[in-house]
């Protein structure tokens, strides 16, 4: 399957996921303080991109990582399934996908932060060992 390019959104979208969810406090607190504006842990982070026919939050392009953030609504089962169908179809294109609730970035943000520090080094290491295989 192939991968259309990576395009850069504009910083004030406000249609997230095909949801409207407003950009609030909640992405300025995961870019700024737990993705340090974009450099976590010596990986680069970019905001609001386009991955195939979907926009994501947060993407490290080297170590193929998406980190998301899912607004504090009632969501009904259709959304559910469109959020499903997404993430399967990202992870078919060989992306790692993260999921966070807004009530955990604002309540965990340093929990929130480990959890994607530590995706991120894990990640790293599969590619490293891929690699390694590959340049053999």
């Amino acid at each position: 399957m192939s991968m259309k390019p990576l395009q850069h959104l504009p910083a004030r979208s406000n249609r997230l996921n095909g949801s409207d969810a407003v950009i609030n406090e909640v992405f300025s607190i995961t870019w700024e303080k737990i993705l340090n504006h974009g450099s976590l842990g010596g990986h680069h982070f970019l905001r609001l991109r386009r991955v195939g026919q979907h926009t994501v939050h947060f993407i490290c392009k080297t170590l193929l990582l998406i980190v998301d953030i899912e607004p504090e609504v009632q969501i009904d089962p259709m959304h559910r399934m469109k959020m499903l169908r997404r993430t399967m179809e990202l992870r078919n294109m060989g992306f790692y996908t993260m999921l966070f609730h807004e009530n955990e970035i604002r309540t965990y943000p340093n929990q929130v932060k480990k959890l994607i520090e530590n995706r991120a080094e894990i990640l790293k290491m599969k590619q490293q060992y891929r690699n390694r295989f590959v340049n053999t």
